[in-house]
Parts: C-alpha cells; structure tokens; sequence
C-alpha cells in the first residue's frame, strides 16, 4: 500500500519485510500514567524497538508543564513527543472553552502531520485514546497510514460521543443561526481546523481486543466494527514480578490483603473495605494495603467508611506507584483482593500477583473471566458481596492445600500469557494490515 503526506511528500514505497517506521498513538505514555493501559504499550513499544522498528509515540502533555512538552528521546530509543491536548479530571471530561477548542483541534492537527512527515511511519498503533482529540484518527486516515486500535478499554463507547470537537458538528444546533451557519462552517472548520468527522477512519481500522468480552461489548455499540477485528488476550512479563515463594509457604498473621489499581468506584474499593471489617470481626486478623492512583472523592468517601468501621488504623494507602515497586509489594502480601463491580476490559493485576504466588479472590467480571478460574487459580466472588471476600479469605486460612492448588495454578495461568507471544500476534496483525 503506497501512502502520500500532505506538504508535498511523496508516496512511501511498499514497506520492507523487516524493520518497519511505526507510529503509537496514546493518550498517555510513562512515565506519565494513570493505569495499567499506557504501561502496556509502553511494553510493547520497547518490545517493537527491540526488534528494530523505529518507533515514534504521539501522546498528551499530561504530567508535563508546557515548557518541558515536546520531544523527548525514551528508555528504549523510541522517540516521545508530547505535544497533545489531555481533557480530563478527577474521572470526568474537561470541555474547553470554544476558542481553546478550536485553537487546540488546530494546533494538534499541525502537531500530527508534522510529526507523519517526519516519521514516514508505514503503519500505526493506537493505543487509549480517551479524552484526547479522536478527529486525529481522520488526519492519521487521510495520510494513508494503515492502524491497528489495540482495545484495552471500551473508550469508544463512551469517548467519542464525550468528544468536544466531533460533538460539536455531531448535535443538532437549537438556534435558527447556528442551523444556517453549521453546514457552511463544517466543510470550513474541515478544511482549515480539524476533520469533524471520524467514521471512515474507523472503517479503516483493524481493532484488537483484550478479551472476547470486549470485543463483544464493543462491537454491540460501535456497528462498522462488526465483524472486524480479532482477540489479542493481553500478556505480562512474568518474570518482572516473580519472587520466591514455594506453593505450600504459610499464610501471614495478620493476614496482609492487597488492592492494587486505580481507586475509583468502578474498581469495587468499598466492597475490600467492608469486608476486611467483617474478617477482623470474624477472629481472622488481616490488614489492607491500598495501592493505586486516586480518584479523591471516592477516597475520601473510602477513609471516612474506614473510620465508620473502625479499621482505618488495619489500612494502608500508598497512592500510585512505580512499576519496580509492585513486584516486592505483591510478594509482601498473601491475597490480592480484585473485587471489580464494574465488567473488565481484562484485568492485568491478578497475573502479575500471581506471578509473585499472591493468592487471588476476585469477581470475575467482564473479561476477568477470560482466564480466571474459581478453585483453579483464584476464588471467585460475586461483585459487591463483602460477606462472600469474607467466607474466600477464611476458607484460604483454613485450607492450606487450596493456597498451594491455587499458586500452581496460576503458575500455569501464566505460561498462557506470556508477554512476548502477545507483542508478536500485535506486531503480525500490523505487518498483514501494512502488507494487505
């Protein structure tokens, strides 16, 4: 497939068979984070370098201050340039203002092709893009650039309704002048801003999912993806998380209970709060380690339900931290409480504990379900059901060979996830859409 650039750059040739010019588009890249997504195309973008790719990643500024945005050289020799517009806070969409909309569609669509003209990629990857600007997908599209969405979230459910510059040519206007003047200005605000319209773009689109799950949840709500895509189970690097610890070690007393994740309401926080209650009242001692970026609100509402209980002192908040500290953090622990209310993407949290044998209790939801397994590798509880957290933790205490039948499990839950196998199915999907 030859492609041209706007600016008076010429068609690519066809791509080689070997190293490939590669565009990742995210809308956060480390260290800049707030979840496990962006770590994981961080993964795969040193994975992509290491097999000689060039790699360039188009992110946001966030975490950034606005001197200190632009390019930037990454660990792994891909070069970063932060250069886009982030519109979130505290878990909801920050909307601009219009002339800072309008400025930023515009700066951001410049940013884009200089940044194609520059790399020549012969193939992308877009990674998360909630609450950056989706009318780059169309200037992604009109470069003639073949993309694969790597689906670790269902943001396009939600992201491109939220959108402010698509929404904006999206919804009917109320008044008779905005009715006269939008078929005017779209076709101008199109030509001189930023595409207003995305839908051949995601036409055009390969998307790969975490879970089968997803993919139905995302095909149901997004048709001209029907059909369209393939499942890409996410993989870990085990090896990064190991730590020594035999399948029949003891459990700790107090019993040290984990949650690592984004506290948020959806991640089910609440439920571990009330449930490590019950369990100290139960005569089974445990304490509760909390780890994760904040959403504050519900933090706070967390620590005032801690306080209620009477176990704000058994809790332990630590706040986000970085990928290097998780490994002894999960071997510190015996149980990693993944008590999700919401359906899961996918859930990388559970195979990295048990990479370092933390016993696993979770709810199973969404695409959890794709690899966890009740009395295999974890105990599965309903969603919001502390009782149920209680009765799994008590029956681990109690049962020492169902500790050791679960850590062999995850043993082997592991081998079936390995990074590498999926970085290659990523890297192969990309080749044949490039090559197609």
């Amino acid at each position: 497939m030859a492609m041209a650039l706007p600016g008076g750059e010429g068609p690519l040739s066809h791509p080689p068979r070997g190293a490939l010019r590669l565009m990742v588009i995210s809308n956060n890249y480390p260290p800049h984070t707030l979840g496990g997504y962006e770590l994981l195309c961080r993964d795969h973008v040193a994975w992509l370098t290491g097999r000689g790719h060039a790699v360039m990643v188009v992110t946001s500024r966030h975490g950034t201050s606005a001197a200190a945005a632009g390019d930037e050289r990454g660990d792994h020799g891909e070069r970063i340039r932060r250069v886009l517009d982030f519109h979130w806070r505290d878990f909801e969409h920050a909307r601009p203002a219009a002339a800072r909309l309008w400025a930023g569609e515009w700066r951001q669509r410049r940013a884009l092709l200089r940044a194609l003209r520059e790399q020549r990629p012969q193939g992308a990857l877009v990674w998360h893009m909630g609450a950056i600007s989706k009318s780059l997908l169309a200037v992604l599209h009109g470069a003639g650039v073949p993309a694969v969405a790597v689906v670790g979230e269902p943001w396009l459910l939600w992201d491109i309704e939220a959108d402010a510059w698509l929404s904006l040519w999206r919804r009917p206007a109320v008044r008779r002048r905005a009715r006269l003047a939008k078929p005017v200005l779209r076709p101008l605000a199109a030509r001189w801003v930023a595409p207003t319209d995305i839908d051949a773009a995601l036409a055009a689109m390969r998307p790969l999912y975490a879970s089968e799950h997803l993919r139905r949840e995302v095909e149901n709500g997004l048709p001209a993806w029907r059909d369209h895509g393939a499942v890409v189970p996410n993989g870990i690097n085990a090896e990064l998380f190991a730590r020594p610890r035999a399948a029949d070690a003891p459990l700790r007393s107090p019993l040290r209970l984990l949650y690592a994740g984004r506290v948020e309401p959806r991640k089910g926080v609440h439920t571990a709060i009330e449930a490590l209650a019950s369990a100290n009242a139960a005569g089974c001692a445990s304490r509760l380690t909390v780890a994760g970026w904040q959403d504050r609100a519900y933090a706070a509402e967390l620590t005032r339900r801690a306080a209620e209980l009477g176990v704000d002192g058994m809790v332990e908040w630590l706040g986000a931290l970085p990928r290097e500290a998780m490994p002894e953090l999960y071997h510190d622990h015996d149980v990693l409480l993944f008590p999700s209310v919401w359906a899961e993407p996918f859930g990388l949290v559970p195979l990295e504990a048990m990479a370092a044998s933390c016993v696993v209790v979770a709810t199973g939801t969404g695409g959890s379900a794709d690899f966890l397994r009740g009395g295999d590798n974890c105990l599965l509880v309903p969603p919001q059901d502390p009782d149920a957290i209680v009765a799994a933790i008590l029956r681990l205490r109690g049962d020492p060979g169902l500790v050791a039948r679960l850590r062999r499990g995850g043993g082997a839950t592991l081998a079936a996830h390995s990074f590498d196998a999926y970085a290659a199915r990523l890297e192969a999907q990309l080749s044949a859409l490039i090559n197609a």
